[in-house]
């Protein structure tokens, strides 16, 4: 399974692996794209590395992967002040030859590490390191670079209200002990960037990026041209997007296409005939009140109380995965029963922790995005959705609680680049929707959109997923989107919808 760091709406899944520590002298590469167009560019040379790189043990990794720290201020407009130290893990390539580009992770949330990827690079896809380094930084505010946590916001059950004001408070009040939450922004986190590819050596770089960071790559796009051979984006973010504005209408769009598709299917339409009939009877429900349900495990059994503004953002998170996306029909049908035993098993009442680092994803989206929504977008852009204003109204409720400082136009300012730029995007993706890649990569002046009918926000969950890399893969070699041979994403086909 591909790591699915994307949201803040579902926790990765990693399994860790190996890798020799006898490449370590072979880590530094790059090439100078004063010498070489960034179309022509595979091998690099090594510059000098001025950051000291030490052995990395992972947890249930047999062999040893690299790691740097590097120390940078806090607020560089204060560079005597205070600190804060870069995590970055380096998954070498396996060539000990001459390297390609090494290529820069970029995780999304925001507030999720990219360390945790390290072990899938590792292993579950050694075809993008054969020949590259992948360097993985946790952005400022995660993993391990001074991570802002907020355990009342993040341990929580998804049938709690989620961003508890009170709790964004308490939290803000405890972290601005030891940090500026005001310095945990994108573009320092892009800054930090900069730096860590001026010490480690490398002319040009890769990137690869998840949903929020898109974000991250395209400022990082726009800030340091030069430095970027070419960049994959994927679940692409416009760096104006005010999030969460449109994940009510990304997420009615994503159902209405998974009813559209289950009445076309033989199976799911002779099985559950009348969804949206069901779908709307259960949406009435709430509107009545809370809904009470039993939840049974090995353990106990229960009743459990269940409020609409929950129930809908635990619907429309999960389908930020296409394996879910097809039990949704089962799991309505059910619910429109009075049986919330299959959603229950999506959506446990349970309390867990979260990969995401609330504090971060805070500092990040409430002056990016959030603060800039006005009430009449609300209105807007949520009417006739079945998650309504639910989500906005949380996050800025939080967001009130939360230091920021206004954004500059030039800040939110797009990326417009000739950098080649792969933008792949999901035909049932309820966060980013395929609209979003096209409106950035109409900026960029080589790019390609190449979308996958079936896929939602992760990619994960379709026949040939080894497609999707190969595509990816192509592409990092080439640095051109010219000739680029996608005809296998027609393969790429969803699981049957889930009717027992």
């Amino acid at each position: 399974m591909r790591p699915t760091r994307g949201s803040a709406d579902s926790a990765p899944e990693m399994i860790f692996s190996r890798i020799a520590f006898v490449l370590l002298v072979a880590l530094t590469a790059s090439i100078a794209e004063a010498q070489v167009p960034a179309s022509e560019l595979h091998t690099v040379v090594p510059r000098p590395r001025t950051i000291a790189l030490e052995p990395y043990a992972v947890e249930g990794v047999a062999e040893t992967l690299l790691t740097a720290t590097l120390v940078v201020p806090e607020n560089r407009d204060r560079p005597d002040g205070r600190t804060i130290s870069l995590h970055i893990v380096i998954v070498p390539a396996l060539t000990k030859g001459q390297k390609d580009a090494p290529l820069f992770d970029l995780a999304g949330g925001p507030g999720i590490a990219a360390s945790v990827a390290a072990s899938w690079y590792a292993a579950d896809s050694t075809g993008y390191r054969a020949t590259r380094d992948i360097v993985l930084v946790d952005q400022r505010g995660t993993g391990l670079s001074n991570p802002l946590r907020c355990p009342e916001l993040e341990h929580i059950s998804k049938l709690d209200d989620l961003l508890d004001p009170a709790a964004a408070r308490r939290c803000r009040e405890e972290l601005s002990k030891n940090a500026d939450l005001t310095q945990y922004g994108t573009l320092a986190a892009v800054h930090d960037l900069e730096a860590v590819r001026r010490v480690m050596g490398y002319e040009q770089i890769d990137l690869i990026a998840l949903s929020y960071g898109t974000v991250v790559a395209q400022i990082y796009m726009r800030e340091y041209p030069h430095n970027v051979r070419c960049a994959v984006l994927q679940g692409t973010v416009p760096i104006d997007e005010k999030l969460p504005l449109h994940h009510a209408r990304a997420g009615e769009d994503a159902l209405q296409k998974i009813f559209d598709d289950c009445e076309r299917d033989p199976a799911c339409g002779s099985k559950f005939p009348s969804l949206r009939t069901e779908w709307k009877g259960l949406l009435e429900s709430f509107d009545a009140g809370p809904v009470s349900a039993v939840y049974s495990d090995s353990l106990d059994r229960r009743l459990v109380t269940i409020e609409r503004g929950p129930f809908c953002e635990a619907i429309r998170s999960v389908l930020t995965t296409t394996p879910i996306q097809r039990r949704i029909p089962f799991i309505i049908h059910h619910a429109a029963q009075g049986d919330f035993y299959p959603f229950f098993q999506i959506a446990p009442p349970d309390s867990s922790d979260s990969p995401v680092a609330d504090g971060m994803f805070l500092s990040v989206t409430c002056p990016e995005s959030t603060q800039r929504i006005t009430s009449d977008d609300i209105e807007n852009e949520t009417a006739g959705t079945f998650l309504g204003r639910y989500r906005v109204d949380r996050q800025m409720a939080a967001c009130d609680e939360w230091p920021t400082v206004a954004m500059s136009d030039e800040a939110l300012t797009p990326v417009t680049a000739s950098i080649p730029t792969l933008l792949m995007a999901g035909g049932m993706d309820c966060v980013t929707p395929v609209a979003w890649a096209q409106q950035v990569s109409s900026r960029l002046s080589d790019s390609r959109v190449v979308v996958v009918d079936y896929l939602g926000h992760y990619p994960d969950g379709l026949a040939n997923m080894e497609c999707y890399d190969a595509v990816i893969r192509a592409f990092l070699h080439a640095a051109t989107t010219v000739g680029l041979d996608v005809s296998c994403i027609e393969t790429m086909t969803p699981p049957p919808f889930v009717t027992e």
